[in-house]
């Protein structure tokens, strides 16, 4: 295959993170931050004590041979039986006898559609987990994390609690409880027990010690610098089973189904499309179309169990702490044949401590949680910019607000100007992350089952409000109702290939350990979603939510007639021409120069300006572009459509082949079919995954856009400024 697309940034020399290519002056000192914190090692008796490497390494590892699998207590049975990895995949729809040899999907059946027509449903945007300040006098909780009950399905189990969730109800009413009872501690939990341990040893008949926190004790798992980085911010969240959306979060959004497009009026004021969504996600079911069936509890598993996807934000220089809460099933059969209810939670590209990084091997039980605390400060933090005097790298804020900052005067600092000044090299500065299941030997399942949620950091260069011109914000498409983090114009997307069986209920294949290939790509959890923007710039994070499958995207607009430059499916009376847009940011980096997809430059110096004119690079797993499009310019106008298309072919979760031209994609050359055979239906003439999969239709626009314009900050070109 092509290895320029298959790992195009080995190529794209123009595409250099800022933190490698600037050239700014910057203080190097290497001022250490105030040593406020005990930094020493665990003591030999602590349970968390380093060793020092065996010398006999040969035997180390042969040692390790014997010793029982790390997991083997996330598979336990009752009366003491131990199970294995074929616990889990019990209840699989498709066992290996069942199994076909079709490539799409990975030794599946075709996903049935239930009579779902393309794009007519609309894209569910990303819901905010909406955190709040952490403060130590917030009175206790009286209800504790609600344990999984029978109930109706599909919801919960009629039948067995060990094979459900909590109540829906019950669970809103746990998490709408202000602060966090028991308050977080730099030391794990080892006092407060697990709410779940009736139930837990009801299942497994015999006694269990259960703390109500899954982090290991120990000083090597307390929070590192605890003290230095103190969560100023925190939210709850569970891990469980598909449930309808009970408005939790509504009065968590930032804009409130008030300002903005999100106010009454706006594009996105209407959360699904009907009635019911207007100003709010209550109503919201787990679904992939409104004619496809609603999931099962143990078929998805996502944060809060709702849907729209969740999405975190935070701000450089504020510490913040989630607090993940395990509402997975006690049995760890019921899971509907893949996936494992034991989970760990990883800050994808986050510069977080190892006792926050979801380290495979520290996961927690049904009933626990974790508290992951993570710094979200600037890299070189210790070393560049000590005393924060750059402006540059620093908190955005509202009036009024305050932040402790550990700079040469440590104190509680209130906003100027839209900022608060941090330490730490603004070169370094991120912008686009995820964060998702880490559990060991089941991460690939736990993701694609629901474990995933997006990130958006914002900071003195990057404040999501396009209307603060101070010569450091570069003014990205945002909107400017909020003082920052306005999501008007920029839109979190994650694309993710998916299968599901016979009855609509997701499915994977945990037998096949080459990778698995889903059929159908879903935008956003939703099967050919389509979402109206406004005549001007937008955002696009874009993140490959996938676990095998890579990504070539390109953008496209319908024209009526056989104008166009790439015909349409013969007797379909349309054409189509190309996008062009300029990336911004890759896998979370903000890029030193915005670079074009519009045909004027060879971006991987193969001789060829077209093959990314209005295409992107090939996006691997966990890769995020962030992309700015403009709905205003190249041709343009209310009333059009335009189409994010997928073009990379896969054979097999192995990796990808080469893409299929634009030309056949559109004109459907090239385009996958379901034929009738002795084993079934199979897809046949290609991949399933390459064509159309998000639909976006422009509406006019009366207002401002005061976005900057990324074609003045393209690579070096005459007339053209070098970088931001």
């Amino acid at each position: 295959m092509d290895t320029k697309a298959r790992h195009p940034f080995k190529w794209f020399g123009l595409l250099t993170p800022l933190s490698v290519a600037l050239t700014i002056s910057l203080s190097t000192g290497t001022l250490r931050a105030s040593p406020i914190d005990d930094e020493r090692q665990p003591e030999p008796t602590d349970p968390s004590a380093y060793y020092d490497e065996p010398e006999d390494r040969a035997g180390a590892l042969n040692a390790i041979l014997t010793m029982p699998e790390a997991n083997e207590d996330s598979f336990d049975l009752p009366d003491g039986v131990k199970g294995s990895r074929d616990t889990e995949r019990l209840e699989n729809v498709l066992p290996p006898a069942a199994q076909t040899s079709f490539n799409y999907p990975t030794n599946g059946k075709p996903s049935p559609l239930f009579g779902a027509q393309p794009f007519t449903q609309q894209l569910l945007l990303f819901e905010e987990f909406g955190p709040e300040k952490l403060d130590p006098t917030t009175p206790a909780a009286p209800l504790p994390f609600p344990a999984a009950a029978i109930g109706p399905l599909p919801a919960q189990d009629p039948n067995s609690a060990a094979r459900s969730a909590p109540p829906g109800p019950a669970l809103d009413t746990f998490l709408r409880q202000p602060g966090l009872t028991p308050f977080p501690s730099q030391y794990a939990n080892e006092v407060d027990r697990n709410p779940w341990q009736a139930q837990i040893e009801y299942f497994l008949n015999r006694h269990i010690g259960s703390a109500a926190e899954g982090r290991p004790p120990g000083k090597g798992w307390s929070h590192q610098r605890w003290n230095e980085f103190y969560p100023q911010n925190a939210y709850k969240t569970v891990q469980t089973g598909a449930r309808i959306n009970g408005g939790l979060r509504d009065a968590r959004q930032m804009h409130g189904y008030a300002m903005g497009e999100f106010g009454p009026g706006g594009l996105y004021h209407n959360v699904a499309g009907v009635p019911a969504t207007d100003g709010t996600a209550k109503g919201v079911d787990p679904r992939f179309h409104p004619a496809m069936p609603v999931q099962n509890h143990n078929s998805v598993w996502t944060f809060d169990g709702t849907l729209p996807p969740k999405l975190l934000m935070v701000r450089y220089g504020q510490p913040l702490l989630m607090r993940h809460y395990n509402g997975l099933p006690i049995d760890p059969s019921a899971n509907m044949g893949f996936g494992l209810h034991t989970i760990s939670t990883h800050e994808h590209n986050g510069h977080a401590p190892a006792e926050s990084d979801g380290y495979a091997n520290a996961f927690f039980f049904p009933g626990q949680y974790y508290d992951y605390r993570w710094p979200i400060q600037l890299a070189g933090y210790d070393s560049i910019n000590t005393d924060a005097h750059d402006p540059r790298a620093a908190f955005p804020c509202s009036p009024g607000e305050t932040l402790w900052t550990n700079d040469m005067s440590p104190a509680r600092k209130t906003c100027e100007n839209g900022t608060i000044k941090i330490r730490g090299d603004w070169r370094e500065t991120m912008s686009t992350h995820w964060f998702h299941d880490h559990m060991l030997d089941f991460t690939a399942q736990n993701v694609y089952k629901g474990n995933a949620a997006m990130m958006n950091y914002y900071s003195a260069l990057d404040r999501g409000n396009e209307s603060v011109n101070d010569g450091v914000n570069l003014r990205f498409p945002s909107g400017s109702a909020l003082p920052w983090g306005n999501r008007d114009y920029d839109v979190n997307l994650v694309f993710a290939d998916k299968a599901w069986d016979a009855n609509g209920q997701l499915w994977f294949n945990p037998f096949n350990t080459d990778g698995f290939l889903g059929d159908q790509v879903l935008v956003n959890w939703q099967w050919k979603p389509s979402l109206d923007v406004r005549a001007r710039s937008y955002r696009f994070r874009m993140l490959n939510g996938s676990v095998s499958r890579y990504f070539k995207l390109a953008l496209v607009r319908e024209i009526k007639g056989t104008s166009g430059e790439f015909q349409g499916p013969k007797g379909s009376g349309v054409s189509y021409a190309r996008v062009p847009f300029h990336m911004i940011a890759n896998d979370g980096n903000i890029m030193e120069h915005s670079v074009p997809f519009d045909g004027t430059m060879d971006l991987d110096a193969d001789g060829d300006k077209q093959n990314h004119n209005a295409i992107l690079p090939t996006q691997g797993i966990a890769e995020r572009f962030d992309i700015i499009v403009n709905f205003a310019k190249n041709g343009i106008k209310p009333g059009d459509k335009l189409f994010f298309v997928n073009l990379l072919v896969h054979d097999d979760g192995k990796g990808p082949k080469e893409p299929v031209s634009l030309a056949d994609a559109l004109s459907e050359n090239y385009k996958a079919v379901i034929k009738q055979t002795s084993k079934g239906p199979m897809w046949d003439k290609g991949d399933p995954a390459v064509g159309k999969v998000l639909q976006l239709n422009v509406k006019p626009y009366t207002g401002q856009d005061l976005a900057m314009d990324p074609a003045a900050y393209e690579p070096a070109k005459p007339g053209k400024l070098k970088a931001w």
